[in-house]
């Protein structure tokens, strides 16, 4: 229970310093979305790539597991082919998630990047077998 605790801290923490330092950076380059169109909620310049931000803090939690020597990072450890199953594809949705808020694409070309990486995921061995719904339970 420790070792989740603290992955729960290190993950928080990291977002709590990486957050404001990632709106600094898009702040100081200009990287903002700026509330022009008709879709768009927010009613000031908003920083892109908050993401980054939640993406690097999950990954730095995660890195620190390898230091850790007790039961779970044993038992965890014959689960890392799994695990690179699902970040592979998760740094590749980052990856687009990037380019379209600094470059822009259309729905289509997204559309068609996240089929390709779900081919991926798939071709990898990754399988989703069940979805759990909170106050539903699991669907098969």
């Amino acid at each position: 229970m420790n070792t989740y605790f603290a992955l729960f801290l290190i993950a928080t923490l990291s977002s709590l310093l990486l957050t404001p330092l990632i709106r600094r950076l898009c702040e100081r380059f200009k990287l903002l979305d700026l509330p022009l169109a008709g879709r768009k909620t927010h009613s000031r310049a908003v920083p892109r790539l908050g993401g980054v931000a939640l993406y690097l803090s999950c990954l730095i939690a995660l890195s620190t597991l390898p230091l850790v020597d007790n039961l779970l990072t044993h038992s965890l450890r014959q689960y890392t082919p799994q695990i690179l199953v699902v970040l592979i594809p998760a740094t590749l949705v980052l990856l687009l998630g990037i380019y379209d808020d600094l470059r822009g694409t259309n729905a289509s070309v997204k559309f068609a990047v996240l089929g390709l990486i779900a081919v991926l995921f798939y071709a990898m061995g990754g399988r989703i077998e069940a979805l759990s719904i909170p106050f539903v339970g699991s669907v098969v």
